[in-house]
């Protein structure tokens, strides 16, 4: 690292210092006409944290959900004596006398006379806002509710994921508005979104990276979380894009023997078996196990086609006492089986849409034979230590390895000429790539009277290395239409005599090397009760250590590059805890390697972006939404040199704004609402297109459970998406617009779950793309089972 860098980070960590420890002082003495506040936790019978719990203030009808450690506060309390209430349908309410004092933090223990098996079930019969996540430790590296945060973001529940039957992880993303998937594969399993007109991958977890090489199973995941708009402030330009993050939050033990058993069968040959087991080794609940696993087999909607996976997933975490947990956790995925198809779009393409084309919707050009496999190892470590009643220590480490190896299929149409297809094979001889990240974070919360600072500063190392081999093997051309006995012809035989013989592409060899140091600081101050200001800013000093040639053992294209990323916001609550105004300007970057024409290096691009809209938590929180405008401008782009071969300018631009609207709502007893709608218009200024962005997209899902007693536990949903057109290319080729519809009829009891659901009722044909036309499932039907303990 750089002279310069250390100065900037030494810095800000002053600047940390004076904002963290200075007001201290200021307001150590207190003032007379300071208030209290009350903050608790709630849990069940059996010590399990008790999640949307509504929390009460008799005196004043103050109410508050508890989050999904329990936890919940009240602050701006005239001091005096309050009863604090928790309650759930059907169960008696259970009270608490206390008393709160000037300028102190009043901490209350309460514990429903519930266990946690009895809360699940009061979860499904009532009338809470069960598929709501009211708070995030990992969004704004600080526990902040959503009407603290200026930026959106939106979550998908684990409640929310097993009550639709999710099989995969992609199918829990078509709840997020405005997110969509972009293309599948490109390489690999992994699947690529787009998100206010960016592509971006799933590559957070827990907060902290888990780049994968695969697909993701859903078996773990407690909730995903979706950040909208530039997030370089607080995790870099690595492993988010100027669209947004994607961040999985797995699931952790809890203090009693639970678990579930699971298996799902349906269409295409599906199979799959889910386990979650969770064990406490002992009765004080300090040291937790928990296990989850699943097996997926399953065919295609095509001819050819298929997919078999195994996903284990330990958890173990250890409390040697009140201040000290420590976390452990590794992910185990074997994943096997046939590239997704994918048929390439270029610009001269007489064919203005898939139907011109004529294609077999069920034809793949592949077979069986053609497929590679992609384990992935995933390890995650967290120590959390309370240094004081202020003042906590976290450091998490994360180890993630993924393999590419097998053959990988991708297919383009002979420009000009829309009835013949190139099959080209990517022949992975082990392509390895491994990411490592450190991340020391010291977070603070201060309550001077009115005034509340929260705060968090962290320094961060990330390093990702790539090997591997790999050759492209341009196979045959074939008639779109008409392929004749030549389509059977890809056999993994005929490619290892073709590289015999020489008649390959180029061989190419991937050895790079890339660290990332950052520091950074971000501090949420409540200037009053209602309204809090927040800044942060981050420094990146990204060393790419470039290509290692394995023939010449030369290095070529390492670059060094240092950015900064700022951050601001503004909330102010005109109804405490239940309207939100906000608005915030956020900055991410993404580094370029390499130097143009004239030999200057390239700076890195810059995206820019501005929001501001409102969010609600209103009605006992049965009803929640943000409804927010944004204006994202990413600048410093590359694109080709239009009169210098094989360099690259950088002068391109892209603007995305639009709008998007979101609501989850439990307006009435067993119903619960998930709905979202965003408009996204983008400008690209420059030659080509970054292409693949729909304009408008609606995502519906509603559920019903029975309130009869003789069918309780009965419930029937539906839902679906809408996707506006898409051009996967600079040309006229567009993808068209589609809408899927779903529906399940579901029987869920406190010991055991079964259902049954069809996706994509209609049998719609679709397509999602970018550069590329990728068909999607058709009509599948699925049947569930699951055993609760």
């Amino acid at each position: 690292m750089s002279i310069v860098v250390l100065r900037i980070i030494i810095k800000i960590y002053l600047l940390f210092a004076l904002v963290a420890f200075f007001p201290t002082k200021i307001f150590a003495k207190g003032r007379k006409d300071d208030k209290g506040r009350i903050q608790g936790v709630v849990t069940t019978s059996d010590g399990k944290p008790a999640a949307a719990v509504i929390v009460r203030i008799q005196e004043t009808n103050f109410t508050t959900l508890t989050g999904e450690d329990g936890s919940f506060s009240f602050t701006n309390l005239t001091p005096g004596e309050y009863t604090i209430a928790i309650s759930l349908i059907g169960y008696k309410t259970t009270t608490q006398h206390i008393i709160v004092k000037d300028n102190r933090a009043t901490t209350v223990l309460l514990q429903l006379e519930v266990s946690k098996s009895q809360l699940q079930e009061v979860t499904i019969t009532g009338s809470s806002n069960k598929f709501m996540a009211n708070s995030s430790d990992d969004i704004g590296k600080l526990r902040m509710k959503n009407l603290e945060n200026p930026q959106v973001y939106n979550v998908v529940t684990n409640a929310l994921m097993k009550e639709q039957m999710l099989t995969n992880f992609n199918d829990a993303l078509r709840n997020v508005p405005g997110l969509t998937k972009l293309f599948t594969g490109g390489g690999d399993f992994n699947t690529t979104f787009v998100s206010r007109g960016f592509a971006t991958t799933a590559n957070l977890r827990n907060g902290i990276s888990a780049a994968n090489t695969s697909d993701l199973d859903p078996a773990n995941i407690e909730k995903i979380e979706v950040l909208k708009g530039p997030a370089g402030t607080l995790f870099g330009s690595t492993l988010v894009s100027w669209g947004g993050l994607i961040n999985r939050v797995t699931k952790q033990p809890y203090g009693h023997l639970g678990g579930e058993i699971a298996y799902t069968a349906g269409s295409y040959g599906l199979s799959r078996f889910t386990g979650d087991v969770n064990l406490p080794f002992n009765k004080d609940s300090s040291l937790l196990f928990r296990l989850n696993a699943a097996h997926t087999e399953q065919g295609s909607f095509m001819d050819y086609g298929f997919t078999k996976s195994t996903f284990i997933a330990p958890t173990l975490v250890y409390k040697p006492s009140e201040r000290l947990t420590i976390s452990l956790e590794a992910e185990f995925y074997q994943r096997e089986g046939t590239s997704y198809p994918s048929f390439f779009i270029f610009d001269s393409m007489v064919a203005r849409s898939p139907k011109d084309l004529n294609m077999a919707y069920k034809r793949s050009f592949t077979t069986n034979e053609i497929n590679f496999n992609s384990p992935t190892t995933d390890f995650f470590g967290q120590i959390k230590y309370k240094l004081s009643s202020h003042w906590t220590s976290q450091t998490a480490v994360s180890i993630a390895r993924g393999v590419n190896n097998g053959l990988y299929q991708w297919d383009n149409f002979l420009s000009g000429n829309a009835d013949s297809l190139i099959r080209t094979i990517t022949d992975w001889e082990g392509n390895i790539t491994t990411t490592t990240e450190i991340q020391q974070n010291f977070i603070s919360d201060y309550t001077w009277g009115k005034l509340r600072n929260r705060l968090v500063a962290g320094l961060d190392f990330y390093n990702s290395t790539g090997v591997g081999n790999y050759y492209y093997i341009t196979f045959d051309t074939l008639s779109v239409n008409n392929p004749g006995p030549a389509y059977l012809n890809l056999t993994p035989s005929k490619l290892t005599q073709m590289k015999a013989g020489g008649t390959v592409g180029p061989y190419a060899s991937n050895d790079d090397k890339q660290y990332v140091y950052a520091a950074y600081v971000s501090d949420a101050f409540n200037l009053t009760d209602n309204l809090i200001i927040n800044a942060a800013l981050r420094v990146d000093h990204f060393d790419n250590k470039g290509l290692l040639d394995p023939i010449t053992a030369k290095t070529r294209g390492g670059y060094a590059q240092t950015a900064l990323s700022p951050k601001f916001g503004i909330v102010y609550q005109p109804l405490k805890d239940k309207i939100a105004l906000f608005a915030n300007y956020s900055n991410g970057f993404q580094n370029n390697s390499g130097v143009d024409f004239n030999g200057n290096a390239f700076r890195p691009s810059n995206g820019n972006q501005v929001e501001a809209g409102v969010k609600i938590d209103i009605w006992q929180h049965k009803i929640s939404g943000t409804v927010s405008y944004y204006n994202i401008h990413a600048a410093d782009l590359l694109e080709n040199d239009p009169y210098h071969s094989g360099f690259s300018i950088q002068d391109a631009k892209q603007t995305s704004k639009g709008f998007e609207a979101s609501i989850i709502a439990a307006p009435f007893a067993g119903f619960n609402l998930v709905a979202g709608y965003s408009y996204n218009n983008k400008i690209y200024q420059g030659a080509g297109d970054n292409a693949g962005s729909p304009g408008n997209t609606v995502n519906l899902y509603a559920s019903y459970h029975l309130p009869d007693r003789l069918v309780k536990g009965l419930g029937i949903s539906f839902g679906g998406n809408y996707a506006g057109e898409v051009l996967p290319s600079a040309g006229t080729f567009a993808l068209p617009a589609y809408t899927i519809l779903n529906a399940s009829l579901f029987y869920d009891r406190l010991h055991y779950r079964i259902g049954i659901k069809i996706d994509n009722l209609t049998n719609q044909q679709y397509w999602i793309g970018w550069y590329d036309m990728e068909p999607q499932m058709l009509r599948n039907i699925s049947a569930t089972v699951a055993i609760k303990f």
